[in-house]
């Protein structure tokens, strides 16, 4: 709590808001002057010492209102919308022992999104003036916000609760019900049972408590738990905007008050919420267990719930452009809705994040490729329009993935495992039921196959398959035989003609038409194996960071069964694939690095991939240097910018031998581009697609691709 409370009021500095289509926002950080103006005389005077610029202008903001209860009138602080809308107000809570600054990035995006939106300061937090001291407990912390909103706002509106304010929230809108239309609770702590045993302390010693609770030392520490790597200056000015209202004479007064009052315990009520709720979890809260988001989740009647990735406790300050985003399409589904019952509102999430650090060796790359940072929403240019409709939410899974995939968080991972299916595939001695997932509806060009890497999965394209899709692609993911999800009890034979064979044979049966065949990796070899061998079941081909120099599995092929089976049971392990992600990876949360490696190895839970891998690498693996001159379907290749598993001086080479192909590069990228920028690589694809079917309706033309940075 201690951590979560210097956590709640620092942050880094927002990007800019995009609100989709319907939602014109602004560039915010173009148009707001960031400069102090006169802080208001009841802030204690180290605000100046503040530098943050988004907490110095919303300090600035801050009021104080006269509300009447229980027998006195409190000086209530908040900050008022700069001007009154039609639509009902949005009312911002914030966490235990904060205040409203806590809102300082994520208000203004709310404000340019064209909401009226109020900043309240619970009863004994924040900066009220409590000089006449009232009782601090949940009684008068919500007569207090109803009165609040009986004389100041008199209109229903949307309740917005982070942690603890998410209690505040649930107990309000539970008994003045007319007072909330919709409610919004972050990171949710509504399963505490009040304060515990901090409500018998002895007052001396809850106020050696409280004092220790406000010491600068303790709160840096805090912080600089909170954010790993802080400068110290920025780590010093978080910690004053977090401790600033507890330097106000009577803070300690009221937060005792509050202690021994026994806190919130709402359990009870959640049943009976009926407004219409809005949960937002951080994927990676190490304060508040996401289970109990999904518990929230099912008590509560009417409620949806999103995750944001890559996001800790409190997203309202980690990720505010993304809380923004959903707060303002959940006002806003709600409005189209009520003027359209029938239509139908989706949500997306957009991420900005930046690349992972490269991967330093095969085994790195192995664990690498079936993890990474989710990706922002695609934008694929004027003459692709790629929606943001994608709904991340996960179905049931097909029986035939190994139970651990129940335990897999990565919500994009969850998705498309819910999509694998069997297909029935002959082969020469046999039928394989073969994984893949298949497009969701056939279009006019031609489908896009996507292939995997070596000992991977389908999975790996959880990123980049959506973005194609949202762009108007057909698109298979397909799994290479002897590895992925597939059938094989029955073991066939997985060396290079078998895994060639059984993709013809998957062609033939299902995609039919020449394909766009998208090759990482080793993947880029199988490729190349299968388009000189097939040309006709091949129009295009991208090879991503292509491992196409390789000659086989080299001495591996040599291998005594008993050392290969070994061999291949360590690479199996969860610590050696733990270990590879966290070196692949820097700085990722724990919880964060699990589950990139639990889908990592999902598909080595099948009964039969060891042997199937054995049986690849005794085979002698892909040779296909004398076949790369021999490619004459057009070729595009990327290349990650910083891939240091293969050399890019490999992708010139390459592509000086193939006769007909461009190369692009990914600035700031790895080894796994469709998985570190997948933005990246489905505008590529997408425009690679595009403007080849432009140029033959139009052979005259000239297009240019170009790749974003």
């Amino acid at each position: 709590m201690l951590t979560a409370l210097s956590a709640v009021v620092g942050g880094a500095t927002p990007p800019t808001l995009v609100v989709g289509p319907n939602v014109k926002c602004s560039n915010y950080s173009r148009r707001l002057r960031i400069w102090a103006g006169e802080f208001p005389d009841f802030i204690p005077k180290q605000v100046e010492n503040i530098k943050d610029p988004y907490a110095r202008k919303l300090a600035s903001r801050i009021e104080r209102l006269p509300v009447n209860f229980s027998k006195s009138c409190v000086m209530s602080s908040c900050v008022k919308p700069k001007e009154q809308k039609e639509a009902n107000p949005i009312v911002l809570l914030h966490g235990f022992d904060s205040t409203c600054l806590e809102w300082r990035y994520t208000l203004p995006f709310l404000e340019e999104a064209g909401l009226e939106t109020w900043a309240v300061d619970i009863l004994g937090w924040g900066f009220s003036d409590l000089e006449r001291l009232p009782s601090c407990d949940v009684a008068s912390k919500r007569d207090h916000l109803y009165q609040l909103w009986s004389t100041y706002i008199k209109r229903p509106m949307v309740l917005v609760g982070p942690s603890l304010g998410s209690a505040v929230a649930i107990d309000f809108s539970v008994n003045y019900p007319e007072a909330v239309d919709r409610l919004v609770l972050i990171d949710a702590s509504v399963y505490a049972e009040g304060t515990g045993n901090l409500a018998t302390l002895p007052k001396a010693v809850a106020y050696a408590g409280v004092y220790l609770l406000k010491s600068r030392p303790l709160r840096l520490y805090a912080t600089s738990l909170v954010f790993n790597g802080l400068p110290l200056s920025t780590c010093i000015d978080w910690t004053n905007i977090g401790r600033l209202h507890c330097l106000l004479p009577w803070w300690e007064d009221a937060t005792v008050n509050f202690m021994i009052s026994g806190g919130y315990n709402v359990i009870d009520q959640i049943k009976h919420v009926k407004h219409k709720t809005l949960i937002i979890w951080g994927e990676d809260d190490q304060i508040i267990d996401y289970k109990l988001g999904v518990r929230l989740h099912c008590e509560l009647p009417n409620a949806t719930l999103r995750q944001i990735p890559n996001c800790g406790h409190i997203p309202h300050v980690e990720k505010p452009d993304v809380v923004s985003r959903l707060i303002v399409e959940f006002v806003q589904s709600d409005q189209s809705q009520r003027a359209k019952p029938d239509s139908v509102f989706t949500v997306s999430i957009p991420v900005i994040s930046e690349s992972p650090v490269p991967p330093k060796n095969m085994l790195i790359a192995l664990s690498a490729v079936v993890g990474g940072a989710t990706p922002p929403t695609l934008v694929v240019g004027p003459n692709v329009k790629c929606s943001r409709r994608l709904r991340i939410r996960a179905g049931e899974f097909p029986d035939f993935i190994p139970k651990q995939v129940e335990d897999i968080k990565d919500t994009y991972a969850r998705k498309l495992a819910s999509r694998i299916e069997r297909l029935p595939v002959n082969l020469s001695k046999g039928c394989v039921m073969s994984s893949c997932v298949k497009p969701k509806e056939q279009k006019e060009g031609n489908p896009v196959v996507l292939l995997h890497g070596f000992d991977s999965s389908c999975l790996e394209w959880r990123y980049t398959l959506p973005m194609l899709e949202e762009a108007g692609l057909e698109t298979w993911a397909v799994d290479i035989l002897g590895w992925g999800f597939s059938d094989l009890e029955r073991l066939p034979s997985c060396d290079v003609s078998s895994k060639r064979d059984h993709l013809y044979q998957l062609w033939s049966t299902y995609i039919k038409r020449p394909m766009v065949l998208v090759g990482p990796s080793l993947g880029s070899a199988v490729a190349i194996d299968f388009s000189v061998k097939y040309p006709e079941a091949v129009d295009r081909l991208v090879l991503i960071d292509a491992s196409v120099y390789a000659e086989g599995t080299g001495n591996l092929a040599t291998l005594p069964k008993a050392v290969a089976f070994a061999g291949v049971y360590l690479l199996k392990s969860v610590p050696l694939r733990l270990y590879a992600t966290s070196l692949t990876f820097n700085g990722l949360p724990l919880n964060t690095c699990i589950d990139w490696t639990n889908i990592g190895r999902l598909h080595c839970l099948l009964p039969w991939w060891e042997d199937a891998l054995v049986n690849f690498m005794s085979s002698g693996g892909y040779n296909v240097i004398s076949q790369i001159e021999h490619v004459k379907q057009k070729t595009l290749i990327i290349w990650g910018e910083d891939d240091q598993i293969i050399d890019y001086k490999l992708g010139v080479r390459l592509h000086c031998e193939l006769p007909n192909a461009i190369i692009r590069q990914i600035p700031k990228c790895g080894h796994i581009p469709h998985v570190e920028k997948p933005d990246a690589v489905s505008r590529l694809i997408a425009e690679f697609v595009r403007v080849d079917q432009s140029q033959r309706e139009n052979p005259n033309s000239v297009s240019t691709i170009s790749v974003p940075a």
